[in-house]
């Protein structure tokens, strides 16, 4: 099973760069260039690990903590 990252990243080119590199390692990844989208993936899957712009347009990578956390499910 592979582990499953999501990459919140407003800089699309970067995003696509950190994407096909994990891709590339042997991860499935998602990406979220906006905080609204990334809170929608976070509900809907289980993250292994989850790499946030700190300063993005709507919001920040800090509050996607709150969010991460109260879906996490731990094994």
């Amino acid at each position: 099973m592979k582990r499953e990252i999501l990459i919140v990243e407003d800089n699309i080119s970067l995003s696509q760069r950190q994407k096909d590199w994990l891709e590339q390692a042997g991860y499935k990844v998602m990406t979220a260039v906006n905080e609204p989208l990334a809170r929608i993936l976070i509900r809907k899957c289980n993250f292994d690990l989850i790499l946030a712009d700190v300063r993005l347009p709507d919001g920040d990578g800090i509050s996607l903590l709150a969010v991460s956390y109260t879906h996490l499910t731990l094994p």
